[in-house]
């Protein structure tokens, strides 16, 4: 089964470059194996506890690496990162991470004296 944009939330939809050659397919409740030009090259792993960390692990002739790339708490977060070409793009061709124009601030609240 393919990840597709459709069933990530969607805050986590976004347009990206690369998106179209990153492949994720879930193996288990834990773990998603992710195939860049149908090539097995990367292993997402989670917790099954809460908070789930996710972590990268690059995949050499079909084998985990041991070393960890990146953890996120949200799988769709590593995947987003792969879709901009971070962890197998040159650095010059990864596209930057999409960030917002407005901040908004809220005051906390006053609390009255007692």
């Amino acid at each position: 089964m393919s990840q597709s944009a459709q069933s990530l939330p969607r805050h986590a939809i976004r347009t990206s470059p690369y998106a179209d050659r990153v492949r994720s397919t879930r193996v288990s409740a834990t773990s998603y194996e992710i195939r860049i030009d149908g090539e097995f090259r990367f292993l997402i792993e989670g917790d099954e506890q809460w908070p789930a960390l996710w972590q990268l692990f690059a995949v050499i002739n079909g084998v985990r690496s041991g070393k960890c790339l990146t953890l996120e708490s949200e799988h769709f977060d590593v995947i987003e990162q792969l879709e901009r070409g971070c962890f197998w793009m040159p650095a010059a061709k990864v596209a930057p991470a999409p960030h917002s124009s407005s901040l908004t601030r809220h005051r906390f609240p006053q609390y009255l004296p007692e």
